[in-house]
């Protein structure tokens, strides 16, 4: 029994109840490129993660996936730019999938949400669905706080600091954990606000 599992079994029994078993949890569906051990510990530290559920995607419909690019190809100037391409058609499959809009439910803050990559560009993240969730940009933990958590693992990657893997690994189990090993325990202010969703 991994460590997750021993920690989970610890949690009062209301919230034990909603952690998956390493028997109820399929590796391959949850992180299909990382070795099934590695998913399995993945799946159960994310389901119990404290951290509120708009704050973190569903692991189920967006387990997370990286693409086949090498490091010096993330790494070039401008290679996240250049990767991007979610067309509208594909981010409102992703809302529908959430029972979401830019505007409403969980997204209905004054800057609603964006269509994120929880395995962002920057570190090797896919454009396909299984990559993508509506991420609100007001509240706690929000779209501006996993930025700047994505622009240091960046840094951190090509510069040789961590593993594109464990960078990887990372953002995708627990984004709001990384964060606070990677950048620091704090959140910051955003530099600056759009408002997509005016009242």
């Amino acid at each position: 029994m991994s460590g997750c599992a021993r920690n989970a079994s610890k949690l009062p029994s209301s919230e034990r109840e909603a952690v998956p078993t390493p028997a109820e949890t399929n590796p391959s569906d949850a992180h299909p490129e990382f070795p099934p051990e590695m998913a399995a510990e993945f799946a159960l530290r994310r389901a119990a993660s404290s951290v509120a559920k708009v704050r973190m995607p569903d692991s189920e419909k967006t387990p997370g996936k990286a693409s086949y690019r090498t490091l010096d190809q993330i790494c070039r100037p401008g290679a996240a730019r250049d990767e991007r391409n979610v067309s509208e058609a594909e981010k409102k499959r992703v809302y529908e999938l959430y029972g979401v809009a830019k505007c409403e439910g969980y997204c209905k803050g004054k800057q609603g949400c964006e269509i994120d990559h929880l395995i962002s560009l920057e570190i090797g993240g896919a454009n396909t669905e299984d990559n993508l969730w509506p991420q609100p940009y007001d509240g706690d933990w929000n779209a501006h706080d996993k930025d700047r958590l994505e622009g240091r693992l960046h840094l951190l990657v090509c510069k040789r600091q961590i593993a594109l893997r464990e960078a990887q690994e990372a953002i995708s189990t627990d984004w709001v954990a990384a964060y606070k090993k990677y950048v620091g325990p704090d959140r910051k202010p955003p530099k600056s606000i759009v408002v997509h969703c005016p009242k």
